[in-house]
């Protein structure tokens, strides 16, 4: 978008030049594994009652060395909060959760559809609202 000079940004300019730091994809029950997706974006279906079934995540870009595994992270603590939040049937997109936080639910006997995973560095803002996260029967 070209827009002339002097005029104000067309939407946030928070964080214009950080660099990617998770990529992830999910496998969706009957289509497989889709495509990599990158800090925050979705990956899984919304609202077609798919369950995810599989999911490889992965560093990019990072400037210490350390590792994500799937339920905590490691060595990168020290530099950042892994922050995740789930697409659930019927309940739809649940609150954020981070590091080894639980999200989701259980008892409830709902698929998962969809997730969304961002890496920000430590004490920064939250992404969105951590209200009903997890929740259990």
């Amino acid at each position: 978008m070209v827009l002339p000079k002097g005029s104000s940004a067309p939407g946030s300019t928070q964080n214009a030049f950080r660099k990617t730091m998770v990529g992830y994809r999910t496998h969706v029950q009957t289509y497989g594994w889709q495509e990599l997706v990158r800090d925050g974006e979705m990956s899984g279906t919304e609202g077609q009652s798919k369950r995810l079934e599989g999911i490889q995540i992965s560093l990019l870009n990072v400037p210490y060395p350390g590792s994500i595994e799937y339920r905590t992270h490691v060595h990168m603590a020290e530099h950042y909060d892994v922050w995740y939040r789930v697409h659930a049937q019927t309940f739809g997109w649940m609150g954020w959760a981070k590091n080894d936080e639980q999200a989701g639910t259980a008892g409830f006997s709902k698929r998962l559809e969809g997730i969304e995973i961002q890496v920000l560095p430590k004490d920064a803002p939250v992404p969105g609202d951590t209200d009903g996260a997890f929740r259990e029967q």
